[in-house]
């Protein structure tokens, strides 16, 4: 809450050289602020919030700082309770109407205090209840200011990391006495689960500072015990979470209280924004609309990528997943809120009570993200490659990661596109004002651990499904909660497959999202990108690049941080591959966003790094693209597992990006085509047989995306003819061009109408395929037109090479032949999609045909071309009456004019009979 009202704005509070008047108005415009919001507990959380904010963003004088200190006074005689020798006083036992118990306890016996959550929300008076509405933010200013006044550190507040949460007794929450509850106790239980998760989330936002805290006076012991006991609290949250989202289940009218500000700070500054704004031409309306329209389909785009990509590959586990599965043999395991578990799984609902109303929650902050850096304590006994069962922590906290790089991501856009603030995602991120640069510089220390979590999760997925665990490793992760002091609920243990798994998919949608960030491609961003990129360096990657790369990028240098993190990536396919297709997609995507980046860098930043010497060489480009087309090819090739549910593939969308990349970037993309129009297409069944064949070669070719490949060949076909007549007539004006260089153009256009013509008639294969015909009826008038853009050029050379122009045509005519059956039979056929095309086909042919006419005119060969009428044949070459339906009276006049049309003159070359002309006008 950035203003109460919107009059006064808590940024400007004075600092240190302020006047005393000054000091004056600004305490007693935050004493009538304190006394406004204590009528709302939700005001005064919000407020609460802002004011730690100020706390840790700007340099507030003393005093100040005082009076903030004081309103986090009453934190201890709200919230807490003394224990004794580690014990719940017997006092509070007897008089509270529920069971209670002391949840994770971090300190035993030691802990001198007690977070009395129950008795607040249980107690007769509403005040008390409406308290833990403001608890975490109350709690994250009392951090605040002491990390203000103790130079960063949080000594003197320690004892709450560990101190025991007073909840509910865990016995209510199991099996018939959860059932037994009335629905306002069942209520109640759930908001003190749900208070308590925010508590623990503040915790670790608050303590999570520590872990990399410079401050002197916190020693190395002291910094291992807060990062054991965050690595507990994360456990606990896990724990709390999970059972929430089961209990909550059976409450289904329950809505639980919002304890953030992020939402309402964004929308009470759109809206003030919005009131100053000046009145705005129609103009400008129409501008700011189309804008809106376009970050709408850009943010739509993103989450049905999102949607494509999870629908592919084993569906991703959330958190809650990852201790769902029943093991086997245990049958007689408690019921946790009575949930039925008979199929083997708990039964998630498409989108569950608690992800409705997961945007209430607190948000992690920034710092949180440091447990990923924590050392993992390994015991002696290595069994298994997560001994400690920390593989769930780090996917829950990276996927608060990739949720905070796809909220950057909506909000560079719309700063952009300069779209309002209210079109964010409803989640919120905990990021406030920090920007991706800021982001990025704080997340550099993480990067070196997110390698390290790859590597193990790759580790185990490389291991195989047939990876099994001994009954002590999997009981690793329950050893461990019980240490955090979790109640044994029971809950079953996925494999440590699984969440590898779910842990290499994310981490690389989160790299990609990193990597396509538009603020590092700029100059100020260089020693960040280089820093995150090196952070993959290994010990084998200087002297692969010195055999593969040359000259080798020296190291250190930023050519050689793009070219290690691209093979690092590289090498995480075969674990990739282990998971699905959409997962080994997506590290193909991440691996072609670096090289983009490369790129964009390289030219954003041209004349600076020339000054700087950040690219010594600028061919690593080059060689990443063409490593990118082997990564994108090598997924298309990979037999990957049919599991009865589907192939993620069979639809194309996920095929495409991949098939151009595949082509685009390859060392001889010619000839891939002409493997994949002349051999590998022609492959494909016309129908689905339901079998599990497939295609010898690329196992992602389908019937299903057969449409997708087509259209895909036959765009990189035209890029490449398109760039070859450029060329060609370049050489022609140039008139310095080597005689080989002539001989090989016309060897690679002789090679483009091939393809062209293998592509086109594979609509024979396919006669019902209607979307086929139409792109190959586009595509092949664009290649005609193109064919004519270098006239010039086939008339200068013919010739000189006659031969070679000749063989040209008469390649390209079996092309046209097709194109012009294709256009009569989809007019017979009222084939709409293909009939909307014929028109600009048509006159491409007659053009094309009266072209090489006056070509051959030209160089007095007029005598080698005539032109006549064609058959009227269908796909199949059987030869029918007309494009209309006519009369039985009709029929006989009709098949007089078909005989003379049998006759009619063919184009032919110099005697020899072989065909050449371009089909004309069909008048049969």
């Amino acid at each position: 809450m950035s203003c109460l009202s919107g009059d006064y704005d808590l940024s400007r509070l004075p600092s240190t050289g302020e006047t005393q008047a000054s000091f004056d108005e600004t305490f007693g415009l935050l004493q009538l602020i304190m006394e406004i919001c204590k009528t709302s507990s939700a005001a005064r959380s919000f407020f609460y919030d802002e004011l730690a904010v100020l706390c840790e963003s700007v340099s507030l004088h003393p005093s100040i700082i005082e009076w903030v200190s004081k309103q986090t006074i009453e934190f201890e005689s709200l919230f807490l309770l003394d224990l004794e020798a580690g014990n719940v006083p017997t006092e509070l036992k007897s008089s509270e109407s529920l069971e209670g118990d002391a949840w994770m306890n971090l300190d035993g016996e030691v802990s001198p205090i007690l977070l009395n959550i129950q008795n607040l929300l249980m107690s007769d008076g509403t005040s008390s209840a409406q308290a833990l509405i403001f608890l975490p933010s109350s709690f994250r200013l009392l951090a605040a200011v002491e990390r203000a006044t103790n130079h960063g550190s949080l000594g003197n507040i320690d004892a709450l990391l560990g101190c025991p949460l007073y909840l509910p007794s865990h016995q209510l929450f199991i099996g018939d006495e959860w059932h037994g509850l009335s629905e306002q106790i069942k209520e109640s239980l759930c908001l003190s689960i749900y208070y308590g998760i925010n508590w623990i989330r503040e915790l670790i936002n608050a303590y999570s500072t520590q872990v990399h805290c410079s401050n002197e006076s916190l020693t190395q012991a002291s910094r291992e015990e807060i990062s054991t006991k965050l690595l507990k609290r994360m456990r606990n949250l896990i724990l709390l979470e999970i059972l929430l989202g089961e209990c909550i289940k059976t409450v289904p009218s329950l809505s639980l209280p919002v304890l953030h500000s992020e939402a309402d700070r964004q929308d009470r500054r759109n809206h003030i924004s919005n009131s100053k704004k000046e009145p705005v031409s129609k103009l400008q309306k129409k501008r700011k609309a189309a804008n809106l329209e376009e970050f709408n389909a850009s943010t739509s785009q993103l989450e049905k990528n999102d949607t494509q990509v999870s629908n592919g590959r084993q569906k991703q586990k959330k958190i809650q997943d990852c201790f769902s599965q029943k093991s086997k043999d245990s049958p007689t395991q408690q019921q946790v809120t009575g949930v039925t578990q008979a199929s083997g799984h708990l039964k998630h609902e498409r989108a569950s009570q608690l992800e409705e109303q997961r945007w209430k929650f607190r948000p992690l902050c920034v710092d949180s993200l440091s447990i990923l850096s924590i050392p993992q304590y390994k015991p002696s006994l290595d069994c298994c490659l997560d001994p400690c069962a920390e593989l769930p922590i780090h996917l829950y906290l990276l996927r608060d990661l990739l949720h905070k790089l796809e909220s950057l991501e909506i909000q560079t856009r719309r700063v952009t596109l300069g779209v309002s603030s209210s079109h964010s995602t409803k989640l919120p991120s905990g990021l406030g004002p920090m920007n991706a640069a800021h982001l990025f510089k704080r997340l550099k220390p993480v990067f070196p651990s997110l390698r390290t979590h790859l590597d193990t999760a790759a580790r185990i997925l490389c291991a195989g499904s047939g990876f099994k665990l001994s009954d002590s490793c999997k009981e690793h992760w329950n050893t461990e909660a019980l240490s955090a002091g979790n109640p044994d609920f029971n809950f079953p243990v996925e494999s440590q497959c699984a969440t590898a798994g779910s842990i290499l998919a994310v981490t690389i949608r989160c790299l990609s999202k990193v990597f396509t960030s538009s603020e590092l491609v700029c100059e100020s961003s260089v020693p960040t990108i280089t820093g995150i990129l090196l952070a993959f360096d290994t010990v084998n990657s200087q002297n692969k690049f010195i055999h593969d790369l040359l000259p080798p990028p020296s190291p250190g240098s930023l050519e050689y941080a793009f070219c290690i993190a691209y093979s690092y990536l590289d090498e995480l396919f075969e674990a990739a591959a282990t998971i699905s297709f959409s997962v080994a997609t997506d590290l193909v995507m991440a691996q072609k966003s670096l090289v983009s980046c490369a790129e964009g860098l390289m030219e954003a930043c041209k004349e600076a790094i020339q000054r700087s010497g950040s690219f010594r060489s600028t061919s690593f480009l080059s060689y990443l693209k063409n490593r990118l087309s082997v990564s994108a090819g090598r997924v298309l090739q990979h037999q990957w597992k049919y599991d009865g549910q589907g192939k993620c593939w069979s639809k194309g969308d996920l095929v495409q990006p991949l098939l151009k990349m595949f082509l685009e970037y390859n060392d001889a993309p010619l000839e891939l085509l002409e493997e994949l129009a002349c051999n590998i297409m022609p492959q494909v069944p016309v129908q689905k047989t339901g079998t599990k064949d497939v295609i010898q070669g690329y196992p992602t070719l389908c019937p299903g995306n057969l449409l997708v490949w087509y259209r895909v060949q036959l765009e990189e076909h035209l890029k490449i003819f398109t760039k070859m007549i450029k060329d060609a007539l370049s050489m022609q004006k140039s008139k310095t061009a080597k005689e080989d260089s002539i001989d090989f153009t016309l060897v690679r256009a002789r090679q483009c109408a091939t393809i062209l013509v293998s592509l086109v008639n594979l609509s024979k294969i396919h006669p019902d395929k209607v979307a086929l015909h139409s792109v190959a009826v586009k595509f092949g008038g664009k290649f005609i037109d193109c064919f004519l853009k270098g006239i010039d050029f086939w008339q200068a050379q013919y010739v000189a090479r006659k031969d070679a122009i000749n063989a040209v045509v008469k390649e390209l005519q079996k092309a046209t032949r097709t194109i012009q059956t294709l256009c009569s039979e989809a007019k017979g056929s009222k084939k709409m999609p293909v009939t909307s095309k014929v028109p600009a086909v048509k006159r491409s042919l007659e053009r094309y045909v009266f072209c090489i006419k006056a070509l051959l005119h030209s160089t007095s060969q007029g005598n080698s071309f005539w032109m006549g009428n064609l058959k009227h044949k269908n796909l199949q070459g059987d030869e029918v009456g007309s494009q209309l339906p006519v009369s039985d009276e009709e029929r006989d006049e009709v098949a007089s004019v078909g005989d003379d049309d049998d006759e009619a003159e063919q184009a032919e070359l110099g005697g020899s009979g072989d065909e050449i002309g371009a089909s004309g006008e069909d008048e049969s």
